[in-house]
């Protein structure tokens, strides 16, 4: 049984939150998403490949291959499957960068507008790399950013506009929500270890899939088999059409940062 998430205690970081378009096959590596689903449980995460548009934005922006999430919030457009993760106490070198006040594969592909307007390439790179944060000790930054941009966190949560962020992102309606969520990488060859997959919200008839996927694959064996079983057995949160994965996990995280 998943254990439910708990109002947030002051030194307790947020989950960082991936979502996954279960039903199409990724355009790079065409590997199917129970392949997927069953990568991320084994914590192999760079096994799974890039997207092109990610690839771009991290050739454009001087990031090295990297896996992203976004820091305490959902998105409709994150489909049937949502993850939650966490990450070690404190398992960064000093100097290595991952959290940026905004999404920055929007920034590159132009899904971010500024004042005044970035005109090429250099200029997108010199706006990330002014707002781009070390890992090491993100937490407090965020906290701080929450209450000094926000009445509330849920606010945050919702993905409404912050009083503070960065000066050269233009508020609504010219930007949506990925203009001010925060987002967090870690290179894709140094994943294994440090970041650990707490939940997987999931369509029940999702998981049926998934589960008969897994009785005939091939490329696990059997002891993989049945620990991928037991984690999802113990830490899937199943959600329904009416209740969509994002919308499940956007109120346990209104849950986490207590009430309102």
């Amino acid at each position: 049984m998943t254990i439910p998430l708990t109002p947030e205690p002051p030194d307790r970081l947020p989950p960082w939150v991936f979502g996954l378009r279960p039903q199409a096959n990724l355009k790079a590596g065409g590997k199917r998403w129970q392949e997927v689903v069953a990568l991320l449980i084994l914590g192999d995460l760079h096994l799974v490949p890039p997207s092109e548009t990610t690839t771009a934005a991290e050739t454009g922006l001087g990031i090295p291959p990297s896996w992203y999430w976004y820091v305490a919030r959902t998105e409709s457009v994150f489909g049937r499957t949502l993850s939650f993760w966490s990450t070690a106490a404190e398992p960064w070198h000093a100097d290595e960068r991952g959290v940026c006040p905004f999404d920055t594969g929007g920034l590159w592909h132009g899904f971010i507008k500024t004042r005044p307007p970035l005109a090429d390439g250099a200029e997108k790179k010199e706006l990330f790399g002014r707002y781009d944060l070390i890992l090491s000790g993100w937490g407090p930054k965020f906290h701080l950013y929450l209450r000094e941009s926000y009445t509330a966190p849920w606010d945050y949560v919702h993905g409404q506009y912050p009083a503070k962020g960065p000066a050269e992102i233009l508020p609504a309606p010219e930007n949506t929500s990925r203009a001010w969520t925060w987002e967090a990488r870690v290179r894709r060859d140094a994943t294994k270890g440090r970041l650990l997959l707490d939940r997987l919200y999931c369509l029940e008839e999702d998981r049926g899939e998934f589960l008969e996927w897994l009785i005939d694959n091939e490329s696990f064996d059997l002891p993989t088999k049945k620990a991928i079983t037991s984690w999802i057995e113990e830490h899937a949160v199943l959600c329904s059409h009416a209740d969509l994965p994002w919308q499940r996990g956007q109120r346990d995280l209104l849950v986490f940062f207590g009430p309102a």
